[in-house]
Formats: structure tokens, C-alpha cells, sequence
């Protein structure tokens, strides 16, 4: 049986998973228009490429808000929403990489 020590833990790393969740979410909604993952991981990042900024995604409020993120962690971070069904992908090739 857990402590309840370790059910707050989990509870607390639920609802900070949940809430990192939700950033990607509302980043991918606030776009105009669908970009890729590496894209998305620039914005969330803060990453100032010359495609984040001539497509004014720097301009999101989303943009740098995931920026203690690695890049991996946030790229396992939307495989699992795609897994989930929370993100359709469309497999296109990217403009400007």
C-alpha cells in the first residue's frame, strides 16, 4: 500500500505532466496554421530560427514557455499525444529545414 507521502507525489507529478500536456496543446492551437514537431519544439523552446520569426510564431504565447525542456523530453512529450490521439499527424515535408 502507498504512504501517503508517495500519493501526494503522484498526485503532484500527474497534474505537472497534465499541465505540460496542456502547453503543447494550446501551442499547437494558438498556430495558424499546422507546423511540425521540430517547429513546435522551436516555439516551445523559444528557439528564434529564421522560420519561427518570419512566420511571427515567436510572437505565441506560448512561445519559450516550455524553455527548460530538452528537446528530447519535449519530442517524447507529443509522441505520447499523438500515441494518445490528442495530436493528427499529417506527414508532409516541412518548408524551410
Amino acid at each position: 500500500m502507498k504512504s501517503i507521502d508517495q500519493k501526494i507525489l503522484d498526485q503532484l507529478l500527474f497534474d505537472y505532466e497534465k499541465t505540460v500536456a496542456r502547453l503543447v496543446l494550446f501551442c499547437l492551437q494558438e498556430m495558424s496554421e499546422p507546423q511540425g514537431v521540430r517547429r513546435t519544439i522551436d516555439i516551445l523552446k523559444g528557439t528564434r530560427s529564421s522560420a519561427v520569426v518570419s512566420h511571427e510564431l515567436n510572437k505565441l504565447q506560448t512561445f519559450s514557455s516550455l524553455v527548460g525542456f530538452t528537446r528530447d523530453q519535449l519530442s517524447d512529450v507529443l509522441d505520447k499525444l499523438i500515441h494518445q490521439h490528442f495530436i493528427e499527424v499529417e506527414y508532409v515535408k516541412e518548408e524551410d529545414e
